[in-house]
Formats: C-alpha cells, structure tokens, sequence
C-alpha cells in the first residue's frame, strides 16, 4: 500500500479578523480617519468646494468641461500671477495635485450625467418676480406637508 501522508487542514481565519482573533474594524476605521484626515491637511475639500460653487454660479451648458477649463487655469497659476506668498514646494505640490484631478475629470466619458443632473435645474433667463417666487414657495410648502388621508 501507499502511503499516505496526514496534514492538518489549514484554518483561515474569517474575513475582518486578524491571527490574534480580534476584528480589524479598529484598523479599517483609522486607515478612513487618517484619509480624511489627509484629505483634510492638502485642502482638497476647500478646492472642490471652490469649483462646485463656480459650476452653479456658472451653470454651463457642459459641466465637465467647465470644471476641466477651472482646474487647468488653476495648474496654470503661476508665483508671479497669483501664488504671491506661498514657497515654491508648496506651488509644485498644488499643482501635481491639480494635475491629478485633471487627468481624473478627463476620464469621465461625456455620457456621465450624474453631475448635469445635480447640477441641472431652472436656467434663470430673467429675474423672478416676487410673485413667481411666492407661488413656487407656496407649491413646495404645500407639496411637502400634504395632509394624510
């Protein structure tokens, strides 16, 4: 007869748990801190919210477009034009960062209306009257506390 060799059966340990037999949430939750964190430290959210406030000031016509046109202007800012004050390392990182984001918003396909719908809405192409303003007002109001029943 042949042999037979005899191995224990590996265990692998259930996802989320480390060899010690703890959960990992712990680790998952500070490695998402610590992003935000980061996210927080480069400015990113300040810079986002910057150029979201311009598209719907702006409501163009092609949002991505106008957002890939705001961040090369920003990449393209240079000591002399409107980083007076900030170190030149500082100047180099801003625009590596801007140039990410750029490459990242030419990769979305022009099909992705996620953001035309956002941002999309009445196109102002004259002023509202107050009447026009009180009767949309009372509409929502009355839309949003119908009465049950």
């Amino acid at each position: 007869m042949a042999t037979v060799e005899k191995r224990r059966p590996t265990v692998i340990p259930p996802a989320g748990f480390t060899d010690s037999g703890r959960q990992s949430v712990s680790q998952a939750a500070g490695a998402t801190e610590s992003e935000e964190d980061f996210l927080r430290q480069v400015g990113v959210t300040e810079m986002l919210r910057a150029a979201l406030l311009k598209v719907l000031e702006a409501r163009p016509e092609e949002p991505i477009a106008f957002l890939a046109h705001y961040f090369e202007n920003m990449g393209l800012r240079s000591p002399v034009n409107g980083g007076a004050g900030e170190p030149p390392g500082q100047l180099l990182l801003q625009q590596q960062r801007l140039g990410r984001a750029l490459w990242h918003l030419r990769l979305a396909h022009h099909s992705q209306r996620a953001l035309d719908r956002a941002v999309g809405g009445r196109r102002p192409s004259a002023p509202m009257t107050r009447e026009e303003f009180l009767e949309r007002a009372a509409a929502l109001f009355i839309a949003k506390v119908k009465p049950v029943g």
